[in-house]
């Protein structure tokens, strides 16, 4: 059996990575780091890393309709058609520039949503349908296909948007788009209700990831995952998806030969550079997956154990055989550590995602 564990987020920027990892002990992924085999990458997000995963082009692949395949069910319409995410996000200005915050800093209620979405459909009734499956992640189905790239909002927060506004075919007309659901939504009571209570407006909609539902293909036999949009690839290339556990077990893997576990605790502390917070999913990271994990690698119950680490400015892959767990030679490498060659420092293109 392998297993393989991404991790978005774990590697911290670079200029303050002193200061976030200080401290910080990690013994099984120092240990992981040390002896494992390594490989780094450019960095990018969860959501492209995902895509080629299962054999898909980061750049296009449809994220909207692919991530509407994991919600629950019952709570997704019919998949079919061409489909575009648009989530509920809140813009505001920072040092003179217009940034995103994403739905952790909103927490929409389904009412509220579940209001926008009927004022949205009103308004867009030309365009498409808007629907609301949770309320965090809402969906336009279109009447009429289009073609734009666009970034998902995990590689937009804390940023100016005006460098990751849709582009390509048709992206001048999703532009317009976004400023008519800005202005929808800047008057709508739900806001001024938000408001008047002291909590951030959702005065806009972040559109991304249009197309059409595809088959994938899986290079693993399992996924353990809550994130939607690795369940709905796990879904379109028929293969299994577990809830995301308390903890590491066997149990957990099944009969898979290889199984794939997205472990994304830390993505949005790391995202927001709220440093105890990202201590903290590590460590339960640690003692929860990567500990256990190990330990079924040195019993023998697993053949292979790698974990991807996902960061802006790089990612690595860290892969560790049974057999390398005797190179008594190769001391355990702290997280702090493990820097990348310049090389493979700098993001992904912006239109990667």
């Amino acid at each position: 059996m392998q297993v393989h564990l991404v991790v978005p987020g774990l590697l911290w920027p670079h200029d303050s990575r002193d200061e976030a990892t200080r401290g910080l002990a990690l013994p099984a992924l120092s240990l992981l780091c040390g002896r494992g085999r390594l490989r780094w990458h450019r960095g990018g997000g969860l959501e492209s890393w995902l895509a080629a995963r299962f054999g898909m082009n980061g750049a296009t692949a449809p994220y909207a309709a692919l991530r509407l395949a994991g919600e629950d069910e019952g709570s997704a319409p019919d998949r079919d058609g061409t489909w575009v995410a648009a989530d509920p996000v809140t813009l505001r200005f920072a040092r003179n520039v217009l940034v995103l915050a994403d739905e952790s800093e909103l927490q929409v209620t389904a009412d509220e949503a579940r209001a926008l979405v009927a004022a949205l459909n009103a308004h867009f009734a030309e365009l498409g349908t808007f629907v609301a499956p949770h309320p965090a992640r809402w969906y336009l189905r279109l009447h009429t296909p289009c073609t734009f790239l666009a970034h998902p909002p995990s590689q937009v927060i804390g940023r100016r948007i005006d460098a990751f506004l849709p582009t390509g075919p048709d992206g001048r007309r999703w532009h317009g788009h976004f400023n008519e659901a800005q202005m929808l939504l800047h008057s709508h009571p739900v806001n001024r209700e938000r408001e008047a209570a002291g909590r951030h407006a959702i005065n806009s909609l972040w559109f991304w990831g249009a197309g059409e539902l595809a088959r994938t293909r899986a290079g693993d036999d399992a996924v353990i995952a809550d994130d939607p949009l690795a369940r709905g690839l796990a879904a379109a290339s028929g293969i299994t998806c577990q809830a995301f556990a308390d903890r590491f077990s066997l149990q957990n893997c099944g009969a898979a030969a290889r199984t794939l576990i997205v472990a994304s605790a830390g993505a949005r502390p790391a995202h927001y550079l709220d440093i105890p917070a990202w201590r903290s999913a590590l460590e339960r990271l640690e003692r929860q997956w990567i500990a256990p994990a190990l330990q079924a690698l040195r019993a023998g119950r697993v053949s292979r154990l790698s974990v991807t680490g996902l960061g802006d400015e790089a990612a690595c892959e860290l892969s560790l055989a049974r057999r390398d767990l005797w190179k008594l030679w190769t001391r355990p490498l702290p997280l702090a550590r493990l820097m990348p060659p310049p090389s493979s420092r700098g993001k992904s293109p912006p239109d990667e995602t």
